[in-house]
């Protein structure tokens, strides 16, 4: 269940740029960028559909010679993530589940 509190990250507009039929068939369903207040704009976002159907985001990473991911941008708690992806999709007006 989401907080009651006022989110740490302000989530102020966001744009989905959607994937090509190959990428969608593979769960990319999109690309997402993000502004954060009136300072910040965050892009490299995918939103992609899990095994189970669910939508969720997925943060820039890069993987290094020995194979660890290292994240450009990231949530530091699965609350600040749900927040984030609840502010997204609300913004985008779309679901987290489902098609």
């Amino acid at each position: 269940t989401m907080s009651t509190t006022q989110p740490s990250i302000n989530i102020t507009n966001a744009h989905l740029a959607s994937s090509t039929p190959d990428q969608r068939k593979q769960g990319l369903l999109g690309f997402v960028e993000i502004e954060i207040g009136r300072g910040l704009k965050l892009t490299g976002i995918t939103l992609r559909r899990t095994l189970a159907g669910r939508r969720v985001l997925s943060f820039p990473s890069r993987r290094d010679n020995r194979g660890k991911e290292w994240f450009f941008i990231r949530p530091l708690d699965d609350e600040t993530r749900r927040s984030i992806e609840h502010q997204v999709f609300e913004i985008l007006g779309i679901e987290g589940t489902g098609q």
